[in-house]
């Protein structure tokens, strides 16, 4: 791992793997989990219990974060769109330039080679 971004996460997960694996060594007690209006009652590890209520709610809040930056990415993807159009009408104007350019250095050339050669122009 020569790259030091990818040795940053590589430590920091390896610091959550030992952080979890100690609570859930200091957490061994069975619990008992009741959902409240329905009549199911589940025993389980107090760590289990609390790193999935820890997981449901970071994944519910992920959702609710991407839910609500659909507005940017829509936005940000018709400014993409209008950046390429944009961009199109641009080379189609330079194209436009050159090729004009071209023909007044056409004229330019004709006008110069059919004026008559007067006698201070010869001397």
């Amino acid at each position: 791992m020569r790259n030091p971004a990818k040795w940053m996460v590589a430590s920091l997960g390896l610091v959550i793997i030992l952080i979890i694996t100690a609570f859930a060594v200091a957490n061994r007690e069975t619990i008992a989990v009741s959902f409240a209006p329905l009549p199911w009652v589940m025993d389980s590890p107090l760590w289990i219990a609390i790193l999935l209520s820890f997981g449901i709610g970071a994944l519910f809040g992920g959702l609710f974060v991407w839910a609500k930056a659909h507005r940017s990415r829509k936005r940000s993807a018709e400014r993409r769109r209008e950046i390429k159009s944009i961009e199109k009408q641009l080379a189609v104007a330079r194209a436009q330039v050159t090729k004009l350019e071209a023909e007044q250095r056409q004229q330019q050339a004709v006008l110069t080679d059919n004026m008559p050669v007067t006698e201070q122009d010869a001397a």
